[in-house]
């Protein structure tokens, strides 16, 4: 069983995997601004929507990265390879390398089912069941 639980009050988030509590303090960041009305056309706004979703999508596979990593962490005594930890920044300024992100959650998940099976693919479906 997967329970979210959102904290409006600035605490961190919960999420609960079979009676293991994760924090996490933010799943997107926001600045607060004054009530103001700002009107869009469709095709701007469907931009900004998809824009938005990528945008999370990459926000949470960072976090269940970085939660794998946490993991490993209680498992592993030597410290983890470098090309799993390592920021995935491409080549051009504020790109990031999408599919080395990708193997790098990809062989995170399968080095924690060594340890942890169940554990890892409910990290998996709790972070996905947040799009």
């Amino acid at each position: 069983m997967i329970t979210v639980i959102f904290n409006l009050d600035g605490n961190p988030h919960e999420i609960i995997i079979k009676d293991t509590k994760y924090f996490v303090k933010e799943l997107y960041g926001c600045e607060k601004h004054k009530n103001t009305i700002v009107t869009v056309n469709d095709i701007t706004f469907k931009f900004y929507f998809s824009a938005g979703i990528c945008l999370l999508e990459l926000r949470l596979t960072y976090l269940m990265k970085n939660t794998f990593i946490e993991e490993l962490k209680k498992y592993e005594r030597k410290s983890l390879d470098i090309k799993l930890t390592k920021n995935c920044e491409g080549k051009q300024q504020c790109s990031i390398n999408l599919r080395e992100l990708i193997n790098q959650v990809s062989q995170l998940k399968s080095r924690l089912a060594t340890y942890r099976p169940l554990l890892s693919d409910d990290i998996i479906v709790a972070f996905e069941s947040l799009l």
